[in-house]
């Protein structure tokens, strides 16, 4: 319910949501709850809550997007929570995959090929853009799903063994 959901991420439940766009679980073999969220000043103020994150989400990561994005030319503005881990994560290209899930249950996209440009940890200072192609067949299915990025090296380490 979108109340537990609010409660976990320390938003009310007018911020979740958007369009016809609602909660809902997807998966590309990482499981993720999407949080469709209102807007950016919404998803900026995000902040899992330890104590509500179990009734909502299980052990389960949460993905927040919203439409409203940085720059003109993207789709998604995102984040990716990671409560029992104690975490958010700057890119995340298996939810990045599963959101095409999402898109195309709410947004219904036709037969072709589309793509859409996803903003991520623009909040933790570390701005992430992935890019996601979905091939949508006849019947409106999801045929394939393609995601890239850019990587930096943040750190670098060895290991004597």
């Amino acid at each position: 319910a979108a109340d537990t959901i609010a409660a976990a991420l320390s938003l009310t439940t007018q911020e979740i949501g958007f369009e016809n766009h609602l909660p809902s679980a997807f998966n590309a073999g990482v499981p993720f709850v999407f949080v469709p969220v209102r807007n950016l000043a919404a998803i900026a103020k995000a902040a899992p809550q330890p104590a509500a994150w179990g009734r909502a989400f299980g052990d389960r990561a949460a993905y927040l997007y919203t439409r409203e994005t940085e720059v003109v030319a993207r789709q998604f503005h995102a984040r990716m929570f990671v409560e029992h881990a104690g975490g958010e994560d700057p890119a995340t290209g298996s939810a990045a995959v599963a959101l095409a899930g999402v898109v195309q249950r709410f947004d219904a996209h036709p037969s072709g090929t589309h793509r859409l440009i996803i903003e991520q940890g623009f909040e933790m200072g570390r701005p992430s853009i992935i890019e996601v192609e979905l091939d949508v067949g006849g019947g409106g299915g999801l045929e394939a799903v393609r995601v890239a990025g850019e990587a930096v090296v943040v750190a670098r380490g060895e290991i004597d063994v």
